[in-house]
């Protein structure tokens, strides 16, 4: 029997509102509203129940899926300024992915690079309070309470000494570029030696940002058309052998003289180049 014109089929209706554009849930029905139709269905209310907490199950997974969509936006807007492409990293956003199946996120630059100054900056104060302030000698000075017989001094490889903070930091980084990825280092606008003061461009802008600050400065960057992200962070004088070493030093005198170190001053920075790639 043909139907009347104009009669309701709700099959061609539900078939026109496939593309909705519009879902009203009301309290005991669901309203679809597409380009062509607008349908009602009546909705028991324990299944509106249901219809209701899947909706808003959607939407706050939405809502959390966009904020962490925008953080990772926000993270790569350095990897966009130096130049980098995000999809030819091993990196989501800033996050490093391991290649191992057994692991899967590792560490974001930032937190890698924060755990090594860390590191590099307890052994340093370590050496210079344990070994350093208990030398007799501090550059052929005599110190306090010192009980090891061994001087501390520049030239201490050939005068049977010991090395200062720096330059134990030096012989450690020099050890962990054998097998080490990444590379480390100090400089300072009050170097006693040229080539330890800020050389490129990067490391003057770092410098002054330290400085002003007293904040570490860090940033992406291409180095050799390679990925690396940079580190700087304000060195401190934490041990009083520092102070001593330097303002007494003939040629900081020389060199600054009115440049005198108080505890706690920034005398430089630590530097760390840390790679985004992998190696060959």
């Amino acid at each position: 029997m043909a139907k009347k014109r104009g009669a309701h089929d709700p099959a061609t209706s539900i078939g026109q509102c496939w593309n909705w554009q519009k879902l009203e849930i009301q309290e005991d029905k669901a309203v679809i509203q597409g380009p062509q139709a607008r349908v009602t269905l009546p909705v028991p209310r324990k299944l509106m129940k249901l219809l209701v907490v899947g909706v808003v199950g959607v939407m706050l997974l939405l809502f959390c899926f966009g904020n962490v969509q925008a953080a990772w936006a926000s993270d790569a807007v350095g990897l966009d300024a130096a130049g980098l492409d995000v999809a030819k990293l091993d990196v989501v956003g800033v996050k490093w992915v391991s290649k191992s199946p057994s692991s899967s996120l590792v560490l974001s630059p930032e937190i890698a690079v924060d755990y090594i100054q860390r590191v590099i900056a307890a052994d340093r104060l370590a050496y210079a309070q344990s070994v350093v302030d208990r030398a007799r000698f501090l550059e052929r000075s005599p110190q306090a309470g010192g009980v090891l017989d061994a001087p501390v001094q520049q030239d201490w490889a050939r005068q049977d000494g010991l090395p200062l903070p720096c330059h134990l930091l030096r012989l450690g980084r020099d050890l962990a570029l054998e097998e080490g990825r990444f590379t480390y280092g100090l400089i300072s606008p009050w170097s006693l030696q040229g080539d330890h003061g800020p050389q490129s461009a990067i490391q003057q802008t770092a410098m002054e940002h330290v400085l002003q600050t007293g904040e570490p400065y860090r940033r992406y960057q291409r180095v050799k058309n390679r990925p690396h992200f940079l580190a700087f962070y304000p060195d401190r004088a934490v041990a009083q052998s520092c102070l001593d070493c330097h303002n007494h030093d003939p040629e900081h005198r020389s060199r600054y003289p009115d440049k005198t170190f108080q505890q706690g001053d920034i005398m430089g920075s630590l530097w760390i180049d840390l790679p985004l790639f992998e190696a060959n």
